[in-house]
């Protein structure tokens, strides 16, 4: 479920020519929409100024989710505004410590993640360490793309008052900037709710 949810956050930035090394901060257009093989479905509702809803978050399709110009997760409502159950959508990776991207994207470019984040009644500690490893092709059901491929490593903790447990997965995703997202995800995660996934369609302007 935690990875799961946090790569539902790795969506865009501006696209870019095919043979590009470097690529910038995020642009969204109203009716991009995106479907992914694990059944999600993801469109762009409102851009207004520097912010960006998205309609399809995780557990929770119908939710509305806003992000700022740096594609940092602000807020997550229902459609009628009021706050979802968080039992239900499960982690919500909300913040600016929450930076899954460093913009701009370029090969071997590396960042860290330290953050908290609740999963049901657990508050749980987050580290990951991120590094852009390539720009190359990668193959999906939506067709091939040049894509930056990203390498997160995570290390997950809960606090010393409640067990001191832990665990660590690692990701792999392909951001293609002509698609303005990830468009391959896959994990070392072994909750069956955690599952690789990639691009099936797409609309983008």
């Amino acid at each position: 479920m935690i990875a799961h949810v946090l790569s539902l956050l790795l969506l865009v930035v501006l696209p870019a020519p095919a043979d590009a090394q470097s690529t910038g901060a995020p642009a969204f257009a109203v009716g991009d929409t995106w479907t992914l093989s694990n059944g999600l479905v993801q469109t762009v509702v409102k851009v207004e100024g520097d912010m960006t809803v998205m309609k399809g978050f995780g557990n929770c399709p119908t939710c509305l989710v806003y992000f700022d110009k740096n594609y940092v997760l602000i807020k997550v409502e229902q459609a009628d505004g009021t706050p979802p159950d968080p039992a239900a959508i499960g982690l919500v990776p909300m913040g600016s410590e929450w930076k899954m991207f460093d913009f701009p994207l370029q090969v071997g470019k590396k960042w860290n993640i330290a953050a908290n984040g609740h999963f049901r009644n657990d508050l749980l500690h987050f580290n990951g360490a991120m590094t852009i490893q390539a720009y190359e092709g990668v193959a999906t059901k939506a067709g091939t793309f040049k894509a930056f491929k990203i390498s997160r490593d995570w290390s997950v903790t809960t606090p010393s008052n409640s067990g001191g447990r832990g665990f660590s997965f690692s990701t792999t995703e392909w951001y293609a900037p002509d698609v303005k997202r990830i468009v391959k995800y896959t994990t070392t995660a072994t909750n069956p709710n955690q599952k690789d996934w990639e691009l099936v369609s797409y609309t983008v302007k």
